[in-house]
């Protein structure tokens, strides 16, 4: 990576870094697709949909994706950023399932920051998130530490 655009990186981090705040919450909606799923489970070599079939029949959701959708809900999400910016690396997980979530029903996701620092040129945040269903069933829930973006400052 050149030095523009590993600075151009750092810039858009260093940007969105600031807006963050310790105790800041979100919440999202989201309906896990049959492509979706099968797609994940594809790039990832998960053999679908053999053991996440219901006793019902209904199609269930791979428990790693449900941790994806909260890290990102804090991360950089404007297009325009340089890809460097907009993808982090999990540096520590404490994750629990408890029941799957089911394809093509809403998963509600709450999440809030719990810290934010600097260490080592590399930013981080710490997120603690729930996920739940529409009836309010807890699926999972979790408490993670990542990066923002894959850059070091220097």
């Amino acid at each position: 990576m050149s030095n523009t655009a590993q600075q151009e990186a750092i810039n858009a981090i260093e940007k969105h870094f600031a807006t963050l705040r310790v105790g800041q919450s979100a919440h999202q909606e989201h309906v896990y697709t049959e492509e979706e799923v099968r797609n994940y489970a594809d790039r990832y070599d998960i053999p679908y949909p053999d053991l996440y079939v219901s006793p019902e029949g209904e199609l269930l959701v791979p428990p790693g994706m449900l941790f994806m959708r909260p890290a990102a809900t804090f991360g950089i999400t404007d297009p325009e950023a340089p890809p460097q910016a907009r993808l982090g690396i999990y540096t520590q997980a404490h994750r629990q399932y408890f029941k799957p979530a089911r394809v093509g029903h809403k998963v509600l996701f709450d999440g809030e920051i719990i810290d934010t620092f600097e260490r080592r040129g590399f930013f981080y945040l710490a997120v603690k998130w729930q996920a739940k269903e529409e009836d309010g069933t807890v699926l999972g829930k979790g408490e993670e530490w990542h990066t923002l973006g894959f850059v070091r400052k220097t």
